[in-house]
């Protein structure tokens, strides 16, 4: 559509629901379906260049980095594509379908899975890096600002990872632990404090009676 006016420009049927966003790049744009398939259209004319078939529908909304196209499938794969030719690069086998959208920075490819597990792969050639396991299925789509990513969870948690190795994520995870056994220490003491006071009262009203 026109962005000034609303006036149509084109459209281009696709075999099924669209609920992946499309992302442009050089003058293509790149969009996903639930007819299994990644469209590259070109953005004047509408005019399909090329599509990839998926073994499921895609709700993902596909990333573009350096030539390569990045999106997830319901068939439980990250895919990585060839922006000119549409021809598969790699794929990456998550333990459940992908609906989160995937983020590209510093040389890395960041994104979840219903498996509970959020990824970090090469963007070049989609060996996993490191993988965290949060408590339910990751739908939410990554953020990355500064060198730390950021992502969502169905555990009604936001997670921050250091962005570029599985080292700062495995120290912010380590420190939450340290936390949280700091936290029972503290409770533990403050119990024993009461226990102790408790049994010094009752000894004291024995002494009185």
């Amino acid at each position: 559509m026109n962005a000034t006016s609303g006036a149509s420009l084109w459209n281009y049927t696709i075999g099924n629901w669209v609920y992946s966003s499309p992302t442009i790049s050089d003058g293509i744009i790149y969009v996903c379906s639930y007819d299994h398939r990644v469209y590259a259209l070109n953005a004047t004319t509408g005019m399909q260049i090329w599509n990839y078939t998926t073994r499921s529908c895609v709700y993902s909304s596909p990333a573009v980095a350096g030539g390569l196209i990045y999106v997830g499938s319901y068939d439980n794969k990250i895919y990585c594509l060839n922006a000119e030719t549409g021809s598969q690069v790699w794929n990456y086998t998550t333990g459940g379908s992908v609906y989160s959208s995937p983020a590209i920075a510093g040389g890395l490819v960041y994104v979840g899975s219903t498996d509970h597990c959020f990824y970090a792969l090469n963007a070049t050639t989609g060996v996993l890096v490191w993988i965290y396991r949060t408590g339910d299925d990751v739908y939410s789509s990554p953020a990355v600002s500064q060198g730390v990513v950021y992502v969502g969870s169905n555990d009604h948690n936001v997670y921050a990872f250091g962005a570029s190795s599985s080292t700062s994520k495995s120290t912010s995870s380590s420190s939450s632990k340290g936390t949280l056994m700091t936290t029972f220490g503290i409770i533990a003491v403050i119990v024993v404090i009461t226990f102790v006071l408790i049994i010094a009262a009752k000894k004291r009203r024995k002494q009185h009676a």
